[in-house]
């Protein structure tokens, strides 16, 4: 992580050794920060995400993982659909214990990503998106992202596809 960064940094200065094999350290640092940006709604736009902070998209901590992602990787029971998008109920003990621990956020991080990118490397991606661009993606929209993103228009996924693709 940079030096200097906002309080999310401050944590992860021993960084783990990048979980995916091929990926540098520096690679995979620049990753975590790239996703740890909050270009969403919130009163950090533009700058890495607090570890309690619940994004716009319904996302939790400071990379802003979604609740069903965090169901499927049972670190959460269940998400509710409310207006169209899950959410984790603020009141569940296990939400709070995930926003109060950032080695827990990056350790599911981790799963997640190794996970993702057990897919991604069976599928062919476009010349123009590297795996940490299909990883980001992965992250934000989902299973088939890729068929999200032909069509997707949100500012913030856009953003984050920029700064992710092409770092490994």
């Amino acid at each position: 992580m940079a030096r200097g960064a906002a309080l999310p940094s401050v944590a992860f200065d021993s960084a783990v050794q990048s979980p995916l094999r091929g990926v540098s350290s520096l690679a995979w640092d620049r990753f975590v920060e790239a996703l740890m940006i909050d270009d969403d709604h919130g009163p950090n736009k533009g700058k890495p995400r607090r570890f309690n902070t619940r994004t716009h998209a319904g996302g939790l901590g400071c990379f802003g993982i979604l609740p069903r992602r965090l169901v499927e990787l049972r670190v959460l029971k269940e998400a509710f659909v409310s207006k169209g998008k899950a959410i984790a109920d603020p009141n569940d003990k296990r939400v709070i214990a995930f926003l109060s621990n950032p080695l827990l956020q990056r350790d599911v991080l981790i799963v997640s990503m190794r996970l993702y990118a057990a897919v991604i490397v069976k599928l062919t991606l476009p010349a123009d998106m590297s795996l940490s661009g299909a990883l980001a993606l992965h992250h934000k929209l989902g299973p088939k992202a890729l068929v999200k993103w032909q069509a997707h228009q949100e500012p913030a996924t856009i953003a984050l596809f920029q700064r992710a693709n092409g770092l490994f």
